[in-house]
């Protein structure tokens, strides 16, 4: 028997010399990961609050430009404006002045945050308005008013306002607004927005216990919120991250394109760092344990190291004997021989269930092939088109009815004949081209078409009835009674990087995809057990998963101003390997 000796090769040595050795650097690396740590957390948070307070301000933006826009239209090219500001008689002035309330009383409803939008001629002492039910009240409305038609009348200031691309913050009765006013001829045109009902779609925007959303002038007058003091405020570039303090409150802010105001969020330092401080005393505790418990670690390492170690190998060598029903126990050890045990023990019930899968994948894909036949013979499609020749004879239209056989006969030709997994470009194309004449017979004013390909892509091998999916679903949900379409087919050659690809795009001029279906595809939550509507474009998607694995693209997307359009892109050269392969070898596909 061999006698155990303490020298500088035991292991125990080389693990108390290695944890001494690592003391030292490891406070430098405290003091590094405290400041990284605490410098990464801080950009994360301003970046995302100023991602937030950008996007928002932009969308404000937007906004305030369309009613800008809409009362420039107004003043300058509506016929009432023009009647009011000639000599008209009282019933016709009276009729103008009731055309234009109801035309505000309608389009206000459009503007959500727009609170008032007036219209006001001072010679003819005509005013015209409009204000959203819950925006405001009665009070805050006169007072806003009485103070715009006063700087009107007494024509002070009047020019600050009259900016045909600004926006004017003003503070009436210690409420925050901000006005547009402009003047052609005769007529004022103005509108107001209440600036604390602009702060209301960023409510729930967690900026700590002090922390709040304010508006401020281009000066830096603050108009809204609570007021802070200058030395309270500082920027990202100012933090402290050795020693950070928590009453101080980070500055974040947008400028308004359109106005002369800045959004701005005052973010407390507390939030930003969060449950930062308690993660760095639990290292920092750790480590004075870890110096003071050293004698204690050496005597543990037998239990937490070579106990995992010897049970691993012993299972180990069971199964490279041959036994793979043995695993390894769970016990109570680090966590990183958990991981261990589990993934040898999931690695030996993926070789023990290897073959139940195989055969599983089998008849998935006789399941697949049978749904995918289901799919391409539409019984609404066939039974229409039996209808639609039974009317025509009995109508003696023999043209129509050996043009629309003919053509039926080619479809199902193409269909029940082709059993392969690719097909040449050109044949799927001209399989398309009847299906589409076949649809004139249907519509015919009420649909056209058009199918574009250059010659030297017309040997490319791509799916079968793939195209077919897509063109059936614009049928189902683009075409409508009152309204043609149009259905356009085209194939292009890309490259991205070294993959050289064939990009097939259909589109239409209906309503589009709903935004659930564009998201859905996107994320990857595609799938035939969410009740996904489109079922053709699933059963595609589907395909081009097990054909061309993570190669194919698949992308819907909506065309102004309507209209639906898919983007396949397929790699010139089809991929060799299966999904069938990627199985045995345990990926995803």
């Amino acid at each position: 028997m061999r006698t155990r000796r303490s020298s500088v090769n035991s292991l125990r040595f080389k693990l108390l010399t290695g944890m001494v050795g690592l003391l030292a650097p490891l406070i430098v690396l405290l003091l590094v990961y405290n400041y990284n740590a605490t410098s990464i957390v801080t950009k994360q948070v301003t970046e995302s609050n100023q991602s937030i307070i950008d996007q928002y301000m932009m969308q404000v933006d937007t906004r305030l430009a369309i009613i800008k826009g809409y009362l420039y239209s107004i003043v300058t090219s509506n016929q009432d404006i023009k009647n009011l500001e000639a000599p008209i008689s009282n019933l016709n002035r009276m009729l103008s002045t009731s055309n234009l309330s109801r035309m505000m009383s309608h389009d206000i409803l459009t503007f959500n945050q727009l609170d008032y939008m007036f219209l006001f001629n001072p010679e003819k002492d005509i005013f015209v308005y409009d204000y959203r039910e819950f925006g405001s009240r009665y009070a805050e409305r006169t007072a806003v008013k009485d103070y715009i038609l006063g700087q009107i009348e007494a024509d002070q200031d009047i020019e600050t306002f009259i900016t045909p691309s600004q926006w004017y913050p003003v503070m009436i009765e210690d409420e925050a607004y901000i006005i547009f006013l402009m003047k052609s001829d005769q007529t004022y045109a103005g509108a107001w927005i209440k600036l604390t009902n602009l702060l209301a779609p960023l409510a729930d925007l967690e900026l700590g216990v002090d922390g709040q959303l304010v508006f401020e002038q281009t000066q830096g007058q603050q108009l809204t919120g609570t007021a802070v003091q200058a030395d309270q405020i500082i920027t990202v570039d100012a933090f402290n991250y050795f020693y950070p303090d928590h009453d101080r409150l980070v500055r974040i802010d947008s400028e308004s394109s359109v106005g002369s105001f800045t959004l701005v969020a005052l973010i407390s330092q507390q939030k930003i760092l969060d449950n930062l401080p308690y993660f760095q005393t639990i290292i920092l505790v750790a480590t004075l344990l870890s110096v003071l418990l050293i004698p204690i670690i050496v005597y543990f390492i037998r239990l937490i190291v070579i106990r995992p170690i010897d049970r691993t190998i012993t299972a180990m060598t069971k199964v490279m004997n041959g036994n793979i029903d043995v695993r390894i126990k769970p016990g109570r050890t680090s966590e990183e021989f958990i991981v261990l045990s589990e993934v040898f023990n999931n690695m030996l019930d993926q070789i023990y269930e290897l073959k139940e899968n195989f055969y599983e994948e089998q008849l998935e894909r006789k399941q697949a092939e049978l749904e995918h036949l289901q799919l391409q013979i539409r019984p609404h499609f066939f039974l229409n088109s039996l209808n639609m020749i039974y009317r025509q004879a009995q109508n003696k239209q023999t043209e129509f009815v050996q043009g629309m056989t003919k053509g039926l006969i080619s479809h199902f030709q193409y269909i029940f004949n082709n059993n392969s997994r690719f097909v040449r470009l050109g044949e799927e194309l001209d399989h398309m081209k009847n299906y589409m004449r076949i649809q004139e017979y249907r519509y015919a004013d009420n649909y056209t078409y058009s199918i574009q390909s250059p010659d030297f892509l017309k040997d490319t091998p791509v799916p079968p009835l793939l195209i077919q999916s897509f063109v059936e679903n614009s049928f189902k949900h683009a075409v409508a009674i009152d309204q043609p379409i149009m259905i356009e087919v085209g194939t292009d050659f890309v490259k991205q990087g070294d993959v050289q690809y064939i990009e097939i795009k259909i589109s239409d001029n209906g309503s589009g995809f709903p935004q659930a279906y564009l998201g859905a595809l996107s994320d990857g939550n595609i799938s035939k057990d969410r009740h996904w509507q489109h079922i053709g474009i699933w059963n595609a998607y589907r395909r081009l998963q097990l054909i061309y694995l993570d190669q194919a693209q698949l992308v819907l997307s909506n065309k102004l101003p309507h209209g639906a359009v898919v983007t396949i892109r397929l790699p010139i050269r089809p991929p060799r390997k299966t999904g069938l392969i990627n199985l045995i070898r345990g990926e995803d596909i």
